[in-house]
């Protein structure tokens, strides 16, 4: 843990010092944390005319705020945060190894390895270091789909109202912290209701509709607030419609450099103009109607749509034809990652594992604790199959996706330990 940190640490603080400039979507995180940080709620806009927004998920920034009211709101202060949580990651993410091999009856050996095996690649995991660069989402929801993660198999294999309880609380921040996770909540939840056998399904159905309601009422308290700002039903933020739109429209389909991304039609003419005047609420529900109409008549292309999609998001290397450079082609680390993909190097070699530990625990819901992490990063793929494929749309199932790459070399491992070659086989006709 103390090496993931200083790692993220020296990656995010170290480029741009404890006053560098947030850039992109990290701009709103940094500026509502500020905001909420000097008291003026959860605002956007220009400092003299701010408005309440429901565009951007809350947690976040309410979990940076503190630490910009104690240190000032510089952004590196920020950046340090994100280091934190992804410190925090390692561990938890370890405990998920160490919890679904012993929960599944491996041999002691077999869990040491698998929690160590996990925490040394996500310590050091390329994908993981480069999020912390920014004040984005994905590091505190991969933290928090982990812990979920955990509570789940522990939940499933135990029972016991105080998991539940957990699991619930930590499904329902996961989505606040980003709303992709409430797909994953009602999987969790449905999961837990399946159960092994060997439960009463009395108990499994309480503990599932006990997580189901305490998801929705750490939700609640959000949506309330944002009923009062909008006078709508928005759960959590009024960014779907728009995800919606900028993943499915006409210069996604046929420009070859963001088939399978999106882009921001709110910034691109014809279409930024039909957007002029309308207020969050407005831009999301019209987005939704023209994502929809789009995607409706368009069904003959929906698979090379959606193929295009979770080919970039499982991808192997680093960058896309308009995705850019991570550091500048004339620093060292840009000579190097430029000969040497460092995502290619890691993820490459663990692509084949992970699928098969993934496709064998999904086949076995009701006899394998592997089964969460694997239903974690399917759930994850199916939404970016509607929306977009991204290494950052990955990034909250990316530890569950070494947790199971992991699970995947030592099982070949075992199974080759199993069966040693006989002595002198070669293949070749015997003697006699």
């Amino acid at each position: 843990m103390v090496i993931a940190f200083a790692l993220r640490a020296a990656w995010a603080v170290g480029r741009s010092g404890l006053d560098g400039e947030p850039w992109s979507d990290a701009a709103d995180y940094h500026r509502l944390a500020a905001r909420l940080a000097e008291g003026r709620g959860f605002t956007l806009g220009p400092d003299d005319a701010p408005y309440p927004t429901t565009f951007r998920p809350p947690l976040l920034p309410a979990l940076v705020a503190p630490f910009y009211a104690l240190f000032g709101p510089r952004y590196g202060i920020g950046l340090l945060v994100q280091a934190i949580l992804g410190a925090l990651t390692v561990p938890a993410a370890a405990a998920l190894a160490r919890e679904c091999a012993l929960v599944a009856g491996r041999e002691p050996t077999f869990v040491g390895r698998a929690r160590t095996g996990t925490a040394i690649l996500l310590a050091l995991w390329p994908a993981s270091i480069y999020f912390t660069n920014a004040l984005l989402t994905e590091t505190l929801a991969a933290l928090l789909v982990t812990v979920s993660l955990l509570l789940a198999v522990r939940l499933w294999a135990r029972g016991g109202t105080a998991l539940a309880l957990g699991l619930g609380a930590a499904v329902g921040l996961a989505a606040l912290a980003r709303p992709t996770a409430l797909p994953l909540a009602a999987v969790l939840a449905a999961w837990i209701a399946l159960g092994p056998a060997r439960r009463p399904l009395v108990a499994r159905l309480a503990g599932a509709a006990l997580v189901a309601v305490v998801c929705v009422l750490s939700i609640v308290p959000w949506t309330a607030r944002n009923f009062a700002v909008t006078g709508a039903f928005v759960p959590v933020t009024t960014g779907g419609g728009a995800a919606l739109w900028d993943a499915n429209n006409p210069l996604v389909a046929s420009d070859p450099r963001w088939r399978g991304g999106a882009v921001s039609l709110r910034e691109i003419e014809p279409y930024a103009t039909t957007f002029r005047g309308m207020s969050e609420l407005e831009i999301d529900r019209h987005a939704a109607r023209e994502g929809r109409a789009w995607l409706l008549a368009h069904r003959p292309e929906w698979p090379r749509l959606a193929a295009a999609k979770l080919a970039r998001f499982f991808r192997v290397t680093a960058e896309t034809p308009v995705s850019g450079a991570a550091t500048p082609p004339s620093a060292p680390l840009g000579r190097v990652t430029r000969w040497l993909d460092p995502l290619t190097v890691t993820w490459g070699p663990l692509l084949p594992f992970f699928v098969g530990a993934a496709l064998f625990a999904l086949v076995r819901p009701r006899r394998s604790p592997w089964f969460a992490p694997a239903v974690a990063v399917a759930t994850q793929a199916a939404l970016a199959a509607v929306y977009w494929g991204s290494l950052r749309f990955r990034a909250p199932v990316e530890p569950a996706i070494i947790v199971l790459g992991v699970v995947g070399v030592l099982a070949l491992w075992a199974i080759v330990r199993r069966h040693p070659p006989a002595a002198g086989d070669s293949g070749a006709p015997k003697a006699g």
